[in-house]
């Protein structure tokens, strides 16, 4: 089953290419996010993340704004996919 984080970069497909590539096409990158963004404290951090990891990986083929980011950021916390660390350290101790 495929985990909302992946769901979402592939629903975004920021690239246009999921369509003609496996599914999985945006692995390395789903990957560096999920490790980037561990104990991120904002929509504005992930949503930075995201722009710079495709922006390592696509460089010139990577056209999309750090706004379209913020929106697939919200879209990922929406979920729960990543929690913030505010969140963490309140309600975990």
């Amino acid at each position: 089953m495929m985990d909302y984080l992946t769901k979402a970069i592939n629903d975004w497909d920021p690239i246009g290419i999921i369509d003609i590539t496996p599914k999985d096409e945006y692995a390395p990158e789903i990957n560096e996010i999920r490790s980037r963004a561990s104990g991120i404290s904002n929509e504005e951090e992930l949503a930075n993340i995201i722009y710079d990891v495709f922006q390592k990986y696509f460089d010139d083929f990577f056209k999309s704004s750090k706004a379209e980011c913020l929106n697939v950021a919200r879209s990922i916390l929406s979920k729960g996919m990543i929690e913030f660390k505010e969140y963490d350290s309140y309600y975990r101790g």
